[in-house]
């Protein structure tokens, strides 16, 4: 297949789920080209160069102001609307908003074109985020691309943007999709509250690589030697690494013994860093910043217990299916979770880890010190480690998503430009 992929930046240190599913899409011997719409963070890796993505990323910063981007955009834009004067006025019609009229689409277009003609053809668009999605309704609807459109959704897409931007925020993609992806049960329910039809909508969950996380054999660990707990993500609201320190510091006298580690980054580094120093367990908490994927895997070889103690933060935002967790899960690490989004779809309370209800710090420290005892770690650990690998293995879940997209053949409404 010929596939275009539509993100935000390429490649993000935060969205390494995307990178893997173009890498794996690559690998499967698809034709991998990747729209982004804003710069990356962080360099290809091996396994992309090895793909050739470097090759394929086409980049369009659609967030730069217009008198930043039309100086640039003129010139190259040109020779092809010299060609193809018909497309490029399509782009910057009226009809297709604000993102028309500041030039976003013909920019994008000027990037999908490189030498060749409008629209350009694929067997699919695949678009990551809902922001993304919109974006590839509009430059179909322009004529400048031609496929079928699939989005899959994760999760500040369908829980804030809709709170802040409207119901109708995605009125033109629910309308044109062929299939919408969210990532968790929870995230389906709230695309259907939303509008989106539901027999377009196919749940697509996330996987993990067992050879970058491998199990973990722990059983030999001394009993009386502190234990560690590790939480993973960003430091923002959402991730509620405030009602984790809380709930540690309730634990300070009756689990001594007990440690943890932070591993992001984000705007509340500082906020945490002074309540851990407040409630007296700096010395027990270890802020690691921003790591690598093997980092990571590295600190969940290290730790005994995972800490996801998601909330629902004030502007909407939530998870969606948070990666982490199967990850930690596929080295055998049993995991305390919140009541939060798709948490309780893999966490299975007392099966896998414990589930508690979000921001309750006194329920988060009960889950924790439940697990005080190591063999009750392993027995959770064990059974998570077998629930990642028979349900969520990536190279299977992207084999799926291929075929969730080839089965979606021709586009059935035809060439947007005719609308």
């Amino acid at each position: 297949m010929r596939l275009l992929v539509v993100c935000g930046g390429y490649p993000l240190a935060s969205e390494n789920f995307v990178r893997a599913q173009c890498v794996g899409l690559a690998q499967l011997g698809h034709s991998v080209e990747i729209l982004a719409l804003a710069a990356g963070d962080r360099p290809f890796d091996a396994s992309e160069l090895e793909s050739g993505l470097d090759r394929t990323l086409r980049r369009a910063e659609v967030a730069r102001s217009p008198l930043r981007r039309w100086p640039g955009l003129l010139p190259a834009a040109l020779p092809a609307a010299l060609r193809q004067p018909r497309r490029a006025a399509a782009a910057l019609s009226p009809r297709l908003g604000w993102r028309a009229a500041a030039g976003q689409l013909l920019e994008a277009a000027v990037q999908l074109r490189r030498g060749g003609a409008w629209p350009r053809r694929f067997d699919a668009i695949h678009c990551q985020f809902g922001p993304s999605g919109r974006f590839a309704t509009l430059l179909r609807r322009a004529g400048i691309v031609e496929g079928p459109i699939s989005t899959g959704f994760y999760g500040y897409d369908v829980t804030r943007e809709p709170r802040l931007r409207g119901r109708d925020l995605y009125r033109e993609l629910f309308e044109d999709a062929a299939v919408l992806l969210p990532n968790s049960d929870h995230l389906a329910s709230l695309l259907r509250d939303a509008g989106a039809p539901p027999a377009k909508i196919e749940v697509h969950r996330f996987g993990i690589d067992p050879a970058a996380f491998p199990q973990v054999d722990r059983s030999g660990r001394d009993p009386a030697a502190p234990w560690r707990a590790l939480a993973v993500g960003r430091l923002v609201e959402k991730k509620g690494f405030g009602d984790l320190l809380e709930a540690l510091g309730r634990l300070r006298a009756t689990e001594p013994q007990l440690h943890a580690t932070i591993v992001g980054e984000g705007p509340l580094r500082g906020e945490l860093e002074a309540l851990a120093r407040s409630l007296g367990i700096a010395d027990r908490v270890r802020f690691a910043g921003w790591c690598t994927p093997a980092e990571v895997a590295a600190a969940m070889a290290e730790a005994d217990l995972l800490v996801v103690p998601s909330v629902t933060a004030a502007d909407g935002d939530m998870e969606g299916m948070p990666l982490v967790i199967l990850e930690a899960m596929a080295t055998g690490l049993p995991v305390v979770g919140t009541r939060h989004s798709g948490i309780p779809e893999i966490v299975l309370d007392g099966i896998t880890g414990r589930i508690v209800p979000e921001r309750d710090p006194a329920a988060l420290a009960g889950a924790i010190a439940s697990l005080a005892d190591p063999s009750n770690r392993r027995e959770l650990g064990e059974a998570g480690h077998r629930r990642a690998i028979a349900h969520f293995r990536n190279d299977r879940l992207i084999a799926t998503l291929a075929a969730r997209l080839a089965r979606l053949g021709t586009d059935p409404k035809g060439p947007a430009s005719g609308r």
